[in-house]
């Protein structure tokens, strides 16, 4: 029994090696997670921001240019890296990670 999970826990590290490399013009991985971090924050100020959707959209919306405008990407950038992520659902996790626990950093330090 320890003589196979050894082989497969061998096998899994291996395979997490043998991963392709993302093509040019995917964001990194840390780069997603701070992106998806300002756009959660964002999220929540403009479900707080008003009781009127519209206007909470429209915020929601400026914020979003914002946040690509910081961190020096195009909306097309993002959106073709995430749709790269989603169909990588291991480095999507990775990614998610960290954006938990950036976020979870800025709640305590918020306090």
């Amino acid at each position: 029994m320890i003589k196979k999970l050894i082989i497969l826990s061998t096998w899994l590290v291996t395979l997490g090696f043998a991963q392709e490399k993302p093509p040019e013009g995917i964001l990194p991985k840390e780069q997603m997670a701070e992106i998806l971090i300002d756009l959660q924050i964002a999220a929540v100020r403009a479900n707080n921001y008003s009781n009127n959707e519209d206007s909470a959209r429209m915020f929601l919306k400026k914020a979003t240019f914002s946040i690509y405008k910081k961190h020096g990407i195009e909306e097309e950038a993002f959106q073709k890296s995430y749709r790269y992520y989603l169909e990588h659902p291991s480095e999507m996790e990775d990614i998610y990670k960290s954006v938990i626990d950036g976020l979870s950093l800025k709640e305590r330090l918020a306090k």
